[in-house]
């Protein structure tokens, strides 16, 4: 009997440990049972934060999210141009964590649960040329859509006027060269926008020509 209960105590405390080892959760959700949703959040950053191959070895990559994911990335001697071969939804990439963590692998951090996520990605080499014209192009255009924050100074002071954007969406576009870090939420507003969405369409036209399919 008493080595009984030893034995019964040691599949305890193994099972203990092994809850222990378990990622925990900020948010409160179980591991391992089944789960209708995360936490938005949790989802919204783990689709930001799904790159290409080697994206943080790059020493400069703008990456644009329009469903389609397009990543530019330069490691200073290669030149590319990178696209998801298809639309990322946020439901996809829900059920995709849901499923990692009915399996207890869904780590804590969702940087670290966007690298899970299978997606597939593809590639074309670009110049340097064509690589510095891009870079070029969006640095002006990204200086003019900085400037539209300082237009709309006196309207957001304004007592009980403020901006609102219906129906229009945005397109999050992430730049860094290891100096700089820049990140915009580009509203789909022809006049607010026009900089910017005139550089990502550009961008959306090389890639359709590089890849031979459009959006």
């Amino acid at each position: 009997m008493r080595l009984l209960a030893i034995a019964a105590a040691s599949v305890l405390l193994a099972s203990v440990q092994a809850q222990q080892k378990q990622p925990p959760s900020k948010s409160g959700w179980k591991c391992g049972s089944q789960v209708d949703e995360l936490p938005y959040f949790y989802v919204e950053a783990a689709l930001e934060h799904i790159e290409p191959p080697d994206w943080k070895r790059a020493t400069i990559r703008i990456s644009v999210d329009t469903g389609t994911k397009l990543g530019l990335w330069t490691d200073g001697i290669a030149f590319k141009l990178w696209k998801t071969t298809t639309v990322i939804l946020f439901r996809d990439v829900e059920k995709s964590l849901l499923e990692l963590n009915l399996a207890c692998r869904l780590p804590t951090e969702p940087e670290d649960a966007s690298a899970l996520i299978k997606v597939d990605w593809e590639s074309a080499n670009l110049t340097l040329d064509k690589f510095e014209q891009i870079h070029q192009d969006f640095t002006n255009a990204l200086g003019k859509y900085g400037l539209s924050a300082q237009n709309r100074y006196r309207v957001l002071i304004a007592p009980r006027i403020g901006i609102v954007h219906l129906d229009e969406g945005y397109i999050p576009v992430i730049y860094d060269n290891t100096h700089e870090h820049i990140e915009a939420d580009v509203w789909n507003d022809p006049e607010d926008g026009k900089s910017m969405l005139d550089w990502i369409h550009k961008l959306e036209k090389l890639a359709e020509d590089s890849f031979h399919h459009s959006f």
